[in-house]
């Protein structure tokens, strides 16, 4: 008979009994010594960039010379360093984020180029800071903090450094008068909910500041930071209306934002005038999405991306006329994080695709419409671990049709010259407000290198699509994109060469609740489940969630005050005795978004149930498993989990 156990920490796993025998299975580590570099910030003069990378066995923030030379470390940290952002004007200063142990509440350092000891900027314990951008001219930054409440954030502005103080306090008297020039920090927008700063005005005048309700309705509101008018709300609508990646134009005028407004079913680009609110599309809806755009400095270059099932493609344009200036030449994948240089002659992004890691790009920009355009370069070089870039599978896009007909795209990954019935992973991408897309992931490319095939796929309630589809799953329709595992797993047995005994469910957050629901509502589909930060009982989530996530997860999921009998319905653990298949959970002891909690009562329940299932709780970890020692000890169990029921060794 199979043992069943419990792990509770990784002391505890470290006593397990060694792992079955894996024959030829190829060996995860090197998969795991795979790092990229992402999250680009440039230097004033642009020529160096800033960027994460997680190489030391933890995200670290590192710089680099564009035109070549050594990279240096400039954060040492047991932490995580999150965001980083260079001053638009003083080339010494780098503002970045450290959480502790993965709790997500940032607090703000400032390091150098050079590196050397961090010098703390924001920090308050147990409170989380949302960075939210320099002045132009460097001297203030603003962000949210949940200080005053930790269910709601609040608007702050303070000086960038101590260097600046000096020369606030010589600032505008208006400015002084309202909010005090010792340097910070200052409220300038207070309220219940979620606010958070998104944009500057080029005087430094105004702060435009987003009210979110849920991931995907929001209020822009326009903040005036001398005092001489009060706040305005510049998105009054009813029904759900996303803005989102907004700036102000040169002059001030206007906001160029992406947005849905106006029951729009894609997100496209727009200009909000700032007098009168009116909002004006540059296109009608083309059938397909806008993933975020930057302007230029000056304001007069717009660089966006475009995705198409998927795929992402970097435009710029001219923002007073939309002339097309250049569209990047990148191979298939998407672009993330994009920056223009102070002089809007050239770009840095972050760029990802099935078989190209993580990199930092950088592109110059054509001064025209009319001039040739070169394509970007790769800037930074990923460690690949010794693993060989041309051994990486691209997927191939599929489609297929759920119990009402309603087509679900997905990406499929199949292992090269492998023959006869496949075991497949169907590995379920968190959110639910999410998307799979064609970007690297060192784990699908291992599992295909030891010969499974996976499938990735965009269930009903996935972004990317349309308003339509995101909304498809939402609350009482919830058990709908559950069925589209279902028909994911006939599809892989009739047309996608999977055998029917030998087909497992993989998924983190989100994706880890939708494999428990898998499991639970479909249970001899599945041989084998992995379950990472998931979602076993929806009440207990919401009520021991952080208290600054609650509401905006009860929009999605449902209300506890009104739809608690169909949460509890809809809810895995109060499933359990459906389960069958065997399951492997991993939860991070100071995860703010989906407790610990979650992972042992689930284990606990199939436990006593006498099916086979194994919890490791990591101590150091948040939502996710994000440090290399972790990562090793987790894949490498998983690896022999899905090794031993999918029958590979």
């Amino acid at each position: 008979m199979t043992a069943h156990f419990t792990l509770f920490s990784l002391l505890t796993l470290m006593t397990l009994a060694p792992l079955a025998a894996l024959g030829a299975q190829v060996n995860v580590a090197p998969y795991l010594q795979i790092h990229g570099q992402t999250g680009p910030s440039l230097s004033p003069d642009g020529k160096s960039v800033a960027f994460s990378f997680d190489g030391t066995g933890v995200s670290q923030v590192w710089v680099e010379p564009l035109a070549g030379g050594p990279r240096v470390q400039i954060t040492d940290d047991m932490q995580r360093a999150g965001f980083k952002a260079w001053s638009p004007v003083d080339p010494n200063l780098i503002i970045f984020g450290r959480d502790h142990g993965g709790d997500e509440n940032w607090q703000f350092l400032i390091a150098t180029p050079r590196g050397g000891a961090p010098q703390t900027l924001v920090e308050q314990d147990g409170v989380q800071h949302n960075w939210g951008g320099y002045s132009l001219d460097g001297k203030l930054i603003a962000y949210a903090s949940n200080a005053r409440n930790r269910e709601f954030f609040d608007v702050y502005t303070r000086s960038s450094s101590p260097v600046f103080v000096a020369s606030i306090q010589a600032g505008p008297l208006a400015f002084c008068s309202t909010h005090g020039c010792s340097g910070g920090p200052h409220v300038v927008y207070q309220a219940d909910g979620d606010n958070r700063p998104l944009a500057w005005s080029h005087d430094g005048s105004k702060l435009l500041v987003t009210v979110r309700t849920s991931n995907f309705n929001n209020d822009l509101l326009l903040v005036d930071l001398v005092g001489q008018y009060p706040h305005r709300l510049l998105t009054k609508h009813t029904g759900d209306a996303d803005y989102e990646s907004c700036a102000f134009s040169g002059d001030d005028t206007r906001l160029y934002c992406v947005t849905d407004a106006g029951k729009r079913e894609h997100r496209g680009r727009a200009i909000i005038d700032i007098a009168t609110g009116a909002l004006t599309y540059f296109d009608t809806d083309p059938g397909y999405e806008i993933d975020s755009l930057v302007l230029s400095r000056d304001g007069t270059r717009m660089a966006y991306v475009v995705n198409r099932d998927g795929y992402g493609t970097l435009m710029v344009r001219e923002a007073a006329t939309d002339a097309l200036i250049a569209t990047a030449d990148l191979p298939p994948g998407v672009p993330g994080t994009i920056e223009f240089s102070s002089k809007g002659d050239q770009l840095v992004f972050d760029f990802s695709g099935p078989t190209h890691p993580d990199a930092i790009w950088q592109w110059h920009i054509p001064a025209n419409v009319d001039a040739p355009a070169a394509p970007p370069r790769q800037i930074t070089s990923p460690s690949l671990g010794g693993v060989a870039q041309s051994s990486f599978v691209e997927p191939t896009l599929v489609r297929f049709t759920s119990f009402d007909g309603l087509t679900i795209p997905a990406w499929y990954y199949k292992p090269p010259g492998v023959s006869g019935l496949l075991p497949v992973i169907v590995d379920v991408h968190g959110g639910p407000e999410a998307q799979a897309r064609p970007v690297f992931s060192s784990i699908v490319q291992f599992f295909v290198a030891s010969g499974y095939a996976v499938l990735v796929p965009n269930v009903r309630g996935s972004s990317g699509y349309g308003n339509t589809y995101l909304h498809l799953a939402d609350v009482r329709k919830r058990l709908d994109s559950v069925n589209d595992l279902h028909a994911a797993h006939d599809w892989l047995i009739a047309s996608g060469g999977a055998d029917p005994k030998r087909i497992a469910l993989y998924g983190g957050s989100y994706g880890g609740y939708m494999v428990l629901a898998g499991l639970t509502q479909f249970p001899n589909d599945w041989a084998a489940g992995v379950d990472i930060v998931g979602i076993s009982n929806f009440v207990t989530f919401l009520e021991h969630t952080s208290p600054y996530r609650r509401a905006n997860r009860e929009a999605v999921y449902g209300y506890l005050q009104h739809d608690r009998a169909f949460l509890e319905s809809i809810t895995p653990l109060n499933h359990a005795d459906r389960i069958k298949a065997p399951l492997i959970i991993f939860m991070g002891q100071n995860d703010p978004r989906v407790p610990a909690s979650e992972g042992q009562q689930i284990a606990q329940a199939l436990q006593a149930r006498g099916v086979p299932v194994e919890l490791t709780i990591f101590p150091d970890e948040g939502h996710g498993i994000v440090r290399d020692i972790n990562r090793i000890t987790a894949y490498t169990r998983i690896a022999a989990f899905l090794a031993e029921h999918l029958q590979t060794h």
